[in-house]
């Protein structure tokens, strides 16, 4: 952890763009390294988001900015495919 420490520090004083997954929010793991790397990668992005000026959550492609700017998080948004439901 202390080079993910190291990592967070040096976003201080210049930007630093972090792309991480998101391990919190499915199953248990069902093995113990399985739950350690759940549990590490947690605590990894706990600690770059206590030092972040920004943190945004993408999912299905669409930005949600949990801290700073909001309006950054939808104005950076890429264009993605528009999509249509199936007809029945």
């Amino acid at each position: 952890m202390a080079a993910v420490r190291d990592l967070a520090e040096a976003s201080r004083i210049r930007e630093v763009i972090v792309v991480s997954n998101e391990v919190g929010n499915g199953i248990v793991p069902t093995t113990r390294v399985g739950r350690r790397f759940r549990d590490l990668q947690g605590w990894a992005n706990q600690i770059l988001a206590a030092e972040a000026a920004s943190v945004i959550l993408v999912v299905a492609g669409v930005p949600l900015a949990l801290k700073g700017d909001t309006h950054r998080a939808t104005a950076t948004a890429p264009a993605g495919p528009t999509l249509t439901p199936p007809r029945p």
